[in-house]
């Protein structure tokens, strides 16, 4: 496969799996059901005033985990089954309520001292964790700028520039 051939492949798996939503929480694999496991017991233990239990959603957009840094955001919402403070980890049988009162927004992330942090805040919060948030590695693959995205003068038409053709 020539080089233009081979990068057309490659933007196409990129920006495939970068849409792919992943709500399945049976689909991941060990490593990272871990961390997501980790922000249920979290957001059960810290949300104990709300009566039911609080299970797995979806994962964010951002998302790297690496044998020594890791960094999961994940979406976290109210069940109808009553919470059971020895069962705090995700749970099946236990579908989500039909109205929303709350979604949580949990990061499991590696510290830049080694430690780990798993803060889990109301999503409408996110923004007064920025601070806490902060604290998790850059060691980790953030997602920067992909060569789609780079910016050329006006004229100048980018190769690969979608919606530009």
């Amino acid at each position: 496969m020539n080089g233009a051939g081979l990068f057309l492949f490659l933007s196409a798996v990129v920006l495939l799996s970068s849409a792919y939503k992943w709500d399945n929480y049976d689909s991941f694999n060990k490593h990272l059901k871990t961390h997501i496991d980790k922000a249920i017991v979290e957001a059960n233990m810290k949300f104990s005033a709300h009566s039911r239990h609080i299970n797995f959603h979806r994962l964010v957009d951002r998302l790297s985990v690496t044998s020594q840094n890791y960094f999961v955001n994940v979406m976290l919402l109210p069940t109808i089954c009553a919470k059971n403070e020895t069962e705090l980890r995700q749970r099946k049988d236990c579908p989500f309520q039909a109205k929303l009162t709350m979604v949580i927004n949990c990061v499991v992330c590696s510290r830049r001292g080694g430690t780990e942090l798993v803060n889990c805040v109301k999503h409408l919060d996110v923004k007064k964790s920025k601070e806490i948030r902060a604290e998790c590695s850059d060691d980790h693959n953030t997602g920067g700028a992909s060569i789609l995205s780079l910016k050329t003068s006006h004229n100048e038409q980018p190769f690969g520039c979608i919606g530009c053709v």
